[in-house]
Formats: C-alpha cells, structure tokens, sequence
C-alpha cells in the first residue's frame, strides 16, 4: 500500500523559492490572486510533482526580542511575503517543467 509519505517522498528535486509582492499592489489584493490564480496554475505546469505555496505575514519588532545590535525585522515593504515548494520526480520532469509554455499551464 502507498502512503502519502512514499508519494512525497518519490520527488527527488526540489526548488524553493521566495519573494515580495510590487510595492504599488495591495497585499488584499495579490494574496487572493496567488492562491487562486498563480498557485493553481503553476501546480498544472508539466512535471510538477507536488507545488506548495506558503504566505508569509510580516515580522514585528518583538521577533527575536533578545538579540541586541541585528536587525531581523528589516524594512516592512522589503520583507518577503511568500515562498513557494516546488518537487519534481527526477530531471526528466524538471526539464519539462521548464519547457512548458506558461499558456499551456492554464
């Protein structure tokens, strides 16, 4: 019997990758468009095995309150605000994936 372990563990390439969203779109705005929009068309690109996308909140001062002199917190409209997992079965699906044409996907 497969488990769901054995299936995600069956990638063997993973791509993570993160960022920030345009300073002049609202967070309102672009949060729902990457859950409904940009994620579920990326996880239909070809030879995606599995696709997870993870939103990020900002940071607070109060984050890691006992480290003096470092700032972890940075500037709000620079802090990032999502990271995407992206596993791929072997490089034969990541090949694919980066042939893809993004029209195709959608």
């Amino acid at each position: 019997m497969t488990t769901n372990l054995d299936i995600e563990n069956a990638a063997s390439i993973c791509r993570v990758t993160c960022g920030r969203k345009k300073a002049h779109l609202s967070l309102d705005k672009v949060r729902p468009y990457w859950r409904d929009v940009h994620s579920p068309a990326i996880a239909r690109r070809k030879g995606i095995w599995e696709y997870r996308h993870y939103p990020l909140d900002a940071i607070g001062a109060d984050f890691l309150p006992n480290l003096r002199n470092i700032d972890v917190v940075g500037k709000p409209d620079e802090q990032l605000m999502w990271l995407s997992d992206v596993r791929y079965r072997d490089e034969a699906a990541l090949g694919a994936d980066c042939a893809t044409d993004f029209n195709d996907a959608v």
